[in-house]
């Protein structure tokens, strides 16, 4: 999971593993036995993430993966650890893949996808708000962002709602700035935040800077933590 980058707050999942596993450890471990756990800095890029993991499938030193954070990092290593029957545990993602029984049953998610949760936001606009149609979207260009851009695409479907403009970003891109200037131009009634770690902070920003485009924002779950600000 990734202690350095913009993604960085996330690794406070792991103090947190940590914790909860030495409480385990101090009150007899589990049948007697006790956990240990390495966490290791993939700064998010999935190529990271495989070095990590094939290193730890090389060393035979490892009973499990979990919470391995990202959908493309997970993605980039499910295929292997299904084939080394390594349980994949838990995934830190809500990527839309997790729960292929039949063809990678040692690998499990653990929240609610994005595919789901932006089909949530439409039906609460629907209701709430059915007088705002226009919508844009700022989206992280991976399988993680395009899993809620589908989910909304989904739901949306032969309804009055209508997605004006889409704005990607990349895992490096400095700022969302150029996308914000983009997206306030559309005169869009409703923004949905796709994205994650510091660039939730940094659409907010953005969006407190803007003087006449004032839309309603709707914000993916993934920036609910309040270590990402």
């Amino acid at each position: 999971l990734p202690t350095s980058g913009p993604f960085a707050g996330f690794g406070l999942i792991a103090d947190g593993m940590n914790s909860y596993f030495k409480y385990i450890n101090d009150n007899g471990g589990i049948d007697g036995r006790k956990i240990t756990l390495d966490a290791k800095d993939d700064g998010y890029a999935p190529d990271k993430t495989k070095t990590n993991v094939d290193e730890a499938l090389g060393s035979g030193d490892y009973a499990a993966l979990t919470t391995v954070l990202g959908t493309p990092n997970n993605l980039a290593v499910w295929d292997e650890t299904n084939d080394e029957c390594m349980p994949q545990l838990f995934n830190a993602t809500g990527a839309a893949q997790w729960g292929d029984v039949e063809d990678h049953p040692w690998t499990t998610g653990m929240q609610l996808d994005y595919f789901t949760e932006a089909s949530l936001w439409a039906k609460w606009l629907e209701s709430e708000h059915p007088d705002l149609t226009k919508v844009a979207e700022i989206t992280f260009n991976s399988d993680f962002g395009q899993s809620y851009h589908n989910g909304f695409a989904f739901a949306t479907e032969g309804t009055d709602i209508e997605v004006v403009d889409q704005e990607t970003h990349e895992p490096t891109a400095p700022n969302l700035d150029n996308q914000f200037t983009t997206l306030a131009a559309s005169g869009a009634q409703v923004l949905l935040i796709e994205t994650s770690g510091s660039f939730c902070t940094q659409a907010m920003a953005n969006i407190e800077r803007q003087t006449s485009w004032k839309p309603l924002v709707i914000m993916s779950g993934t920036c609910a933590s309040l270590n990402q600000f």
